[in-house]
């Protein structure tokens, strides 16, 4: 089989991106790959995203033939359109893309290639997270074997995220993986553990290919609230079911993902609006925790942990520590 025997379907969720979705899908119309399936869910968006997409499609016309778009009949929220994306794919392997953010012309290209290499059943693409003012890289790591992304997901130590990845299609299907509507907070956490779980091999493309624009402030990650601090708990409490009874080196690895989540959860209570009730159920979970995994967190953050009995001392270390590493990164890339 050659690489472009490869058919890969990219996915696409599309809800109030109408700034964004143009440069998204020309990113994703430009590739240097030609087998490829484009999956757009309109998760009944109230803007102009789909009028935008459209008018950019008419711009490719050799791509249009490849690209559907599947309309939800009412807003089901993001884990829904991943479903629904993952459902309608046809390709041997999937690439999930946030229609807010954008990739470069030869992603495809080079995951596949890199996948035939080792016949990996995850391509991870290292990426650049762009903020006002500053960018990071994102790199991932390599693994001897899929079992070590595994646990290092759900430690939280590796990357969690799903976008920017060649998924081979048929782990979600023959192990019936999907991510439970509803729980539109920590999806990618609910499936890249498992879908890692059940791969034989892995791989990297040493490349900054994705970049993942962290400016847009009406994303779904960057709106908090208490819902959806609920829906985070809840997508750590599927893997921790899912993980917990398997055996030990699985536990301990969830233990310490909950002991990283618990903290970014203190850090974020100290930063927005109901932090309190973060704060109060990232508190209640900690002290079920034995304290000999406190010491797996980076100094700074376990200070964050120390001093998480009384709120206010707390909230008033993370803001001074906030304000520190925002103005290292900035004044640090320069």
């Amino acid at each position: 089989m050659s690489d472009s025997d490869i058919k890969v379907s990219i996915l696409v969720p599309v809800y109030g991106v109408e700034k964004y979705i143009a440069r998204c899908a020309e990113s994703l119309f430009k590739q240097t790959y030609q087998n490829i399936e484009y999956i757009f869910v309109n998760d009944c968006t109230k803007d102009s995203s789909i009028v935008v997409l459209e008018e950019t499609i008419h711009k490719f016309p050799e791509r249009a033939r490849m690209v559907r778009i599947v309309n939800h009949k009412k807003n089901r929220g993001l884990a829904a359109a991943r479903n629904t994306a993952v459902t309608a794919a046809t390709g041997d392997f999937v690439m999930h893309v946030d229609s807010d953010d954008y990739v470069d012309e030869h992603i495809v290209e080079k995951a596949v290639r890199k996948q035939r290499e080792q016949d990996a059943d995850i391509v991870s693409c290292n990426a650049k997270k762009m903020y006002a003012g500053y960018t990071e890289q994102m790199v991932h790591k390599h693994y001897h074997s899929a079992n070590g992304l595994c646990l290092d997901v759900l430690r939280r130590k590796g990357q969690v995220c799903i976008w920017g990845r060649l998924i081979r299609l048929s782990l979600y299907r023959r192990y019936n993986i999907a991510v439970e509507e509803g729980a539109n907070m920590g999806e990618d956490y609910q499936v890249i553990g498992r879908l890692a779980y059940y791969s034989k091999k892995t791989d990297v493309v040493d490349e900054c290919l994705y970049y993942y624009d962290c400016s847009n402030e009406s994303s779904y990650s960057n709106k908090f609230s208490l819902e959806k601090n609920r829906q985070s708990w809840r997508s750590f409490d599927i893997v921790k079911d899912f993980f917990l009874p398997i055996d030990n080196q699985y536990a301990e690895a969830v233990t310490e993902g909950e002991m990283n989540i618990i903290t970014s959860h203190l850090i974020m209570s100290s930063k927005i609006k109901d932090g309190k009730y973060y704060y109060e159920e990232a508190r209640r979970r900690l002290l079920s925790i034995d304290k000999k995994y406190w010491k797996e967190e980076p100094m700074m953050r376990r200070i964050v942990l120390y001093l998480s009995f009384n709120f206010l001392l707390m909230k008033a270390y993370s803001q001074i520590a906030r304000w520190t590493r925002h103005y290292l990164k900035k004044h640090g890339n320069r």
